[in-house]
């Protein structure tokens, strides 16, 4: 069984992420939140573990120029499993 990392974006800050990463996320909140629901039961579905990292958009900002990336959802989604991944112990 497998953990997948699912960014989480708070409210208060989805616009600034839509600015971050322009075309990539939906247009609403309430659609972004709905496709992540979606992403969270389909990877459970398959019998993996879905945990769910929330991500500032000045933390996401900040990742992509440490790490000289292009800030897009591929990022966001590395980021994830950065934060996600930094405190489990390896099996």
């Amino acid at each position: 069984m497998a953990s997948f990392y699912i960014p989480k974006i708070a409210a208060q800050e989805y616009e600034a992420f839509r600015h971050l990463l322009k075309s990539e996320i939906p247009a609403t909140y309430a659609e972004w939140t709905g496709v992540t629901e979606r992403e969270i039961i389909f990877t459970k579905g398959q019998g993996h573990v879905a945990e769910v990292v929330e991500i500032s958009a000045d933390e996401f900002t900040q990742h992509c120029n440490t790490a000289q990336l292009p800030c897009d959802l591929a990022a966001l989604k590395r980021l994830a499993f950065q934060k996600g991944s930094k405190h489990k112990p390896v099996v």
